[in-house]
């Protein structure tokens, strides 16, 4: 038997505008999702009628629920997500009373409009984070080290899809933050949260697979300002800090089966943007060598790019992951929960 904590009888707090307005009393189901690059999402149904001394529709007359309104959801006081209403659906179903069903996106969202193309000369990433966060109206808070790009061209992109391919392709985290722009290496940040099989870890499914591994990565091109050829390898080397006396995917890889090497070509490049292609691709698929997939009891501190030290597992998966994707559910028959992705570079070394 699962023992119950407290927190998943927690109904959320739904503010509008900086208030609740009743909202609160009428959730039926809340799903809040976010991964740890791009858009977080909310929807929310709501009963949608009274049956009170004066019968009638709650949510009819848009005067508290409409577009472009700003939703804080909140459990325990600590906030999963702000956003704005994007779309509103009714719904009507025999025997049941009519409910509402609101879609919200955070500000990150806002960046998915307008392509353009246009090039920047000169610049570092950080630059270029810090152009498009200003013209934004938000905040930059960085914590990375990005190369330096003689020529860098967006090409009839939004901005989303921009920064969203910068972010893939040198592993970093992007998200917002109410009105701050947060970048940073997708390595997993903060205090680690505990979870353990058959208390707050309700189900957990684990997985290592060499499949999509290297022993090493490079990456070559043409760097046209120096009129020569660029190559930078990447080796296992980069990733030991990470295994916390682990194996990680390329020693196993190279032990169980034989080398193999990937190579990545790129038109123009430098030396120090092979450098840091080369490295990034590496770290990002070594850090994918460990998956896992569960679901716990409701807790508003999970958040993608977090960290948990999961227990109770055995010595090959015991330890310290970090969260990929977190899905914030609530209901009335199931109260609070918690879905979440993990991933971690190493597996414990028998």
């Amino acid at each position: 038997m699962v023992p119950t904590n407290p927190i998943i009888t927690l109904r959320p707090s739904i503010l509008v505008s900086g208030s609740d307005q009743g909202v609160s009393a009428t959730v039926l189901s809340l799903t809040v999702e976010e991964a740890i690059s791009g858009p977080a999402q909310c929807e929310l149904t709501l009963n949608n009628w009274s049956s009170g001394k004066s019968p009638g529709y709650l949510y009819s007359d848009r005067a508290i629920l409409d577009f472009g309104k700003d939703i804080d959801v909140r459990f325990a006081d600590v906030s999963i997500f702000k956003g704005r209403i994007n779309a509103i659906e009714a719904i009507f179903s025999e025997g049941v009373a009519p409910r509402l069903l609101i879609s919200a996106v955070d500000r990150m969202q806002e960046l998915g409009t307008n392509p353009t193309t246009r090039f920047f000369s000169d610049v570092s990433l950080i630059n270029v984070f810090s152009l498009i966060a200003n013209e934004h109206g938000l905040t930059p808070e960085f914590d990375f080290n990005g190369p330096h790009f003689p020529i860098l061209t967006q090409l009839n992109e939004n901005d989303l899809a921009f920064i969203t391919r910068l972010s893939e392709q040198y592993n970093l985290s992007v998200r917002i933050f109410d009105q701050t722009l947060k970048v940073c290496p997708r390595k997993g940040t903060g205090v680690a949260i505990n979870l353990t099989p058959g208390r707050n870890l309700r189900s957990y499914r684990v997985r290592a697979d060499l499949a999509e591994q290297h022993t090493s990565l490079t990456v070559s091109g043409w760097d046209v300002r120096a009129k020569e050829s660029i190559r930078q390898e990447t080796t296992d080397a980069l990733i030991q800090t990470e295994l916390n006396g682990g194996d990680g995917s390329a020693s196993l890889l190279r032990n169980a089966f034989n080398e193999n090497k990937e190579h990545l070509f790129f038109e123009q490049i430098d030396d120090e943007q092979a450098l840091t292609l080369s490295q990034a691709a590496f770290i990002q698929r070594a850090r994918r060598f460990v998956t896992g997939s569960g679901l716990t009891e409701g807790n508003p501190k999970l958040r993608a790019g977090c960290i948990v030290k999961i227990k109770g597992l055995g010595e090959m998966f015991n330890g310290r992951y970090a969260l990929s994707h977190v899905c914030h559910r609530f209901d009335l028959s199931a109260g609070y929960t918690t879905d979440i992705e993990t991933f971690r570079a190493d597996i414990g070394r028998i």
